[in-house]
């Protein structure tokens, strides 16, 4: 667990520092104009707690596959497309890092911040100016060792996220699961029967 929200902002500057000095961030840097290109998610999670990232998720406005494209030839490896017709989204390896690249169109960062599963998932870094965005408070419940779900319709959504909530508060054993998003999530069990098998 992190400390309180108003002694983390020198830990998360040097945090989110030395993140944005990834190499990956400086060629997204190179690739992306400012106010197009946010760091995401989990890479941004563990950094505040302290945990190497394993993996960079990236939400672009536009261009996203002839960005991945780009970073994957850079990197000389290849894109696997993840979205299908559903939505685009991009992944590919780069040295010891794995990078999700989701684009986010025309829709506001805010509002692709809300499809998120958990509040503590929720957070965007602006690569160019590392200005931060945290809508649904991640950092109060990353302070807190709280797992709450962005929005009430979570787990109604993508039911899988039931079993990403139980391997977050396996993996994060300092941390508790709200009380109303424990309930949602036990209401919305019977739909994990509907999930494809691949995932």
């Amino acid at each position: 667990m992190v400390e309180t929200r108003s002694s983390l902002q020198p830990a998360l500057r040097t945090a989110f520092a030395a993140l944005n000095a990834h190499p990956v961030c400086r060629s997204l840097r190179g690739m992306t104009s400012p106010g197009t290109c946010h760091l995401v998610g989990g890479g941004l999670r563990d950094a505040v707690l302290g945990i190497p990232p394993r993996d960079l998720d990236v939400v672009v406005s536009g261009s996203g596959q002839a960005i991945s494209q780009a970073l994957a030839d850079e990197y000389n490896t290849r894109v696997i497309e993840l979205g299908g017709d559903r939505f685009a989204a991009f992944r590919l390896v780069a040295g010891d890092m794995q990078i999700d690249i989701w684009d986010r169109g025309d829709s506001t960062l805010t509002s692709d911040m809300l499809r998120r599963d958990l509040t503590i998932q929720s957070l965007a870094m602006e690569i160019h100016d590392g200005t931060l965005a945290d809508p649904f408070g991640g950092l109060d419940d990353l302070a807190g060792g709280t797992l709450r779900m962005t929005s009430p319709d979570s787990f109604s959504d993508d039911p899988l996220r039931i079993m990403r909530l139980s391997r977050f508060a396996a993996q994060l054993p300092d941390f508790q699961i709200e009380p109303h998003t424990l309930e949602q999530a036990a209401q919305s069990t019977s739909e994990l029967t509907n999930i494809a098998s691949e995932r």
